[in-house]
């Protein structure tokens, strides 16, 4: 499976991942990533519209984060980091999926989470 990313600058291989970022480095062993995650990421989960996703790395440990839902995900690889924050953006789709039954601002949530991604 392979994940499409917009406006190619970089590239590294993942398991489900393709990256094709541009990366800015700055002072004192920080690294940070932008780029546009779309396509099937995991069995489970498939990007409907892209989402910028952002990495970012100190003194070896990555943070995968977006700005839209406030997820993120962490590990001491970029693959790792990735692997969890899919998996922390479904845990947080079903939270919000079963929440938005009482709850309008979780139904709202939804809606959104909706227009980006396809949970199975």
């Amino acid at each position: 499976m392979e994940t499409t990313i917009l406006n190619p600058k970089t590239v590294t291989a993942g398991r489900y991942y393709t990256y094709y970022a541009t990366a800015a480095t700055t002072p004192v062993h920080t690294l940070k990533i932008n780029y546009l995650l779309s396509g099937r990421v995991s069995p489970r989960v498939y990007f409907k519209e892209p989402l910028e996703i952002n990495i970012n790395n100190e003194d070896g440990y990555y943070i995968v984060s977006d700005a839209i839902f406030l997820v993120y995900g962490e590990g001491k690889t970029i693959q790792t980091a990735m692997d969890d924050y899919v998996s922390s953006l479904v845990e947080f789709y079903e939270i919000v999926k079963d929440e938005s039954l009482n709850n309008k601002f979780e139904a709202a949530q939804l809606k959104l989470l909706d227009l980006y991604i396809d949970v199975k």
